[in-house]
């Protein structure tokens, strides 16, 4: 009888924490001196996110682009990430408020958005075949 209690409590732990998906868009500040300051962080900024990357904090992320491709030198203008938090303040924490780009003023606080993110269930197209 005891070993079942025993066996029982310790498979009825508590459940792991569950992550979330969050988007978040952030719009660089437009001064002259922003771009500069985007390239003076922009390795450390990417070193960052590869870390993440390894953890599973990130899903994926990228440059905003002023302009569309093929017109002319690229321009970024802001970030898209898609992380993996626990609530929209630890998304807003770790991935905007901590990050070089905001500590570095290449971010504009003012211009962050973040959002709850529910990820549509498409199968790739290699699965699908499979199944038929």
């Amino acid at each position: 009888m005891l070993s079942r209690l025993l066996t029982r409590a310790m498979s009825t732990s508590a459940p792991a924490t569950q992550l979330n998906k969050y988007i978040v868009f952030a719009k660089d500040f437009t001064d002259v001196e922003a771009p500069a300051r985007r390239l003076a962080v922009r390795e450390q900024h990417l070193a960052n996110a590869r870390e993440g990357k390894k953890r599973g904090d990130v899903a994926l992320g990228g440059a905003l682009l002023g302009n569309d491709f093929g017109d002319g030198e690229k321009k970024m203008v802001g970030s898209m990430l898609i992380v993996h938090a626990t609530s929209l303040a630890e998304a807003r924490r770790k991935f905007v408020e901590e990050d070089v780009y905001t500590t570095g003023r290449v971010w504009d606080p003012a211009h962050v958005e973040i959002w709850p993110f529910q990820q549509a269930p498409i199968a790739p197209p290699a699965a699908e075949e499979g199944k038929q």
